[in-house]
C-alpha cells in the first residue's frame, strides 16, 4: 500500500484535492448559470414568438375578416374586407340584429310589435329597421328553427336587395298541427273559424328570424333559339329529360 511520506505531504495532498473540488464546484455553478441563462433566452424567443403569431392574426382577422373558429377549421380565405350594414332603428335599440355567439351564422332579428294569430292566420311582423346594404351584398332574411319547432310558425324565406330601403319584415303563418284543433265529433265540417283553436302569440322584442349576408352574384343571360338548345344538350350529353323525381 503506498504511502504519502511525511504528514506534510499528506496535506499538501489533501490541499490539491480541495482545490480540485472547488474548481470542479466552481465550474459546476457556471455551466448551471450559463444553463439558466440559456433556458431564459429560450423562454423569451417563445414568447416573443407567441406575440408575433397573436399578432400576425389580429392582422389577417381585421384585413381578412376571419374568424376565430376558421383558424381551427383552416378556413383562412381571405376576402376583401368585411361587409358593413347600416341599420336606421324605427323605435330602440333592441331591433339591431345581433349573434348569441361569434360563431354563429345568422343574426338574430325581433318582431318590432305584437301579434295574436289565430290558426292559419297570415302576418307581416315589422323587424324594427330599415338598412342600407353595402355595394355587392344582400340580405338572406330566414326563419329560426325554434320558431317551428316550438311555436308552428311557418316563415318564407326572404331577399333583401341592395337597393331595399324601407322597413324589412317577416312573412309568417300560424299553421298548428291537426291534434291541436279541437272540433266537433259529430261533423268535422263544422268546424267554424276560431272553435277551440290555440292561438299564437308573438311578443314585441321575441326573437323570430336571422339575416345572413351573402356576396351577390352576377349572371349573363343569354337568349338561344329551341335549335341551339337541342344542339348545345347534345354536345354536352344532357339530354337526360325527367323532372322532379325523374331519378327515384
Amino acid at each position: 500500500m503506498p504511502g504519502y511520506g511525511t504528514s506534510d505531504e499528506l496535506e499538501e495532498v489533501m490541499r490539491e484535492n480541495e482545490e480540485l473540488r472547488d474548481q470542479l464546484r466552481k465550474r459546476f455553478v457556471e455551466q448551471g448559470e450559463r444553463d439558466i441563462e440559456r433556458l431564459k433566452k429560450i423562454v423569451a424567443l417563445e414568447e416573443e414568438k407567441r406575440q408575433l403569431m397573436l399578432e400576425e392574426k389580429k392582422r389577417v382577422e381585421r384585413e381578412f375578416c376571419v374568424m376565430p373558429h376558421e383558424y381551427i377549421k383552416g378556413m383562412t380565405q381571405p376576402v376583401e374586407s368585411c361587409p358593413t350594414f347600416k341599420f336606421a332603428l324605427m323605435d330602440d335599440a333592441q331591433f339591431l340584429p345581433s349573434r348569441e355567439h361569434d360563431t354563429d351564422t345568422g343574426w338574430d332579428v325581433r318582431a318590432a310589435e305584437e301579434f295574436t294569430l289565430k290558426p292559419f292566420d297570415h302576418a307581416l311582423i315589422p323587424l324594427g329597421f330599415q338598412m342600407l346594404v353595402p355595394q355587392g351584398w344582400w340580405l338572406e332574411l330566414r326563419p329560426r328553427s325554434s320558431s317551428h319547432a316550438k311555436k308552428n310558425l311557418h316563415c318564407l324565406y326572404g331577399v333583401i336587395d341592395e337597393g331595399y330601403r324601407e322597413q324589412c319584415y317577416l312573412s309568417a303563418q300560424y299553421i298548428p298541427p291537426m291534434h291541436l284543433i279541437s272540433v266537433p265529433p259529430d261533423n268535422y265540417l263544422k268546424m267554424e273559424y276560431g272553435y277551440n283553436i290555440p292561438e299564437l302569440v308573438i311578443e314585441r322584442g321575441e326573437r323570430i328570424g336571422q339575416v345572413i349576408p351573402v356576396r351577390r352574384q352576377e349572371m349573363i343571360v343569354e337568349e338561344v333559339s329551341g335549335a341551339e338548345f337541342r344542339r348545345l344538350s347534345k354536345e354536352r350529353a344532357g339530354n337526360r329529360g325527367g323532372g322532379l323525381g325523374s331519378t327515384g
